[in-house]
Order: C-alpha cells, then structure tokens, then sequence
C-alpha cells in the first residue's frame, strides 16, 4: 500500500458532480494514458474502493471511515428532522388535528382486530376435527 500512495490520485472526468468525488480519485492506467476507473481511492486513508459507475460504495465508506468529514456536506440546506425530533413536536391535547390523528388509529387498529377475528372463526371453523 506504501506504493500506491506515491502514485498521484487524479480526479473525477468533469461530468461527475456529486460530492463525493471531493474525496475520491482514480490513478492512471500503467500507460498513464487514461484513468483506472475499476477502483476509486479515498483521498483521506488511500484504501481501494471498487468502482461500479456510481458513487454509493464511496458513499458508504465515506460514512463508516470519515463520517467527520461529511458533517460539513449539507451547509446551508435545509435537513430533514430525524424521527426522534419530528415525534418530539406535541399536539395540544384537544386539538382538531390531534383527534383527527387519534380517530384515524383507533379505526385501523379496529378494522386489522376485525379482520384477525374473521380470519380466527373462518381458521377455527375449517380446522376442526
């Protein structure tokens, strides 16, 4: 591995444009006329990463290797809340949409009781010796 790091990592072909490339490259071909693109190399730790015309393997390692260096990626977007934060907001307690959130449980949690009820009777009526 000590060799590949003296090999210089050339970038991305100019019509890549996800973010990911920041941290990716490809050595040359042994010519050194064109880019090795069976494996992308991480720029950060050198490690070989297979390369299948997408980024979701480079993606991957970036989030198990160098989760610190994504954390900066999303500057100045909007980010969707996580389920723990968007279960945090509370309804007030007599509010329309509050009922309306309460209705709608209770009926689908009565409709699947039924449903395992008539399918029990058919189940217990069928199976009887």
């Amino acid at each position: 591995m000590a060799e590949n790091n003296k090999k210089q990592i050339k970038g991305p072909p100019a019509s890549s444009h996800s973010k990911v490339w920041r941290h990716f490259g490809f050595y040359e071909t042994v010519d050194g006329k064109a880019l090795d693109k069976d494996y992308a190399i991480c720029k950060n730790c050198f490690a070989k990463i297979k390369y299948n015309s997408n980024t979701a393997n480079l993606q991957m390692h970036l989030v198990r290797y160098h989760g610190e260096l994504l954390s900066g990626d999303n500057e100045g977007k909007p980010s969707q809340p996580t389920i723990i934060t968007a279960f945090k907001a509370k309804l007030p307690f007599g509010s329309q949409r509050a009922q309306s959130i309460t209705k709608s449980i209770a009926h689908t949690a009565w409709s699947r009781m039924m449903d395992f009820a008539e399918c029990w009777q058919h189940w217990n009526r069928d199976t009887r010796y």
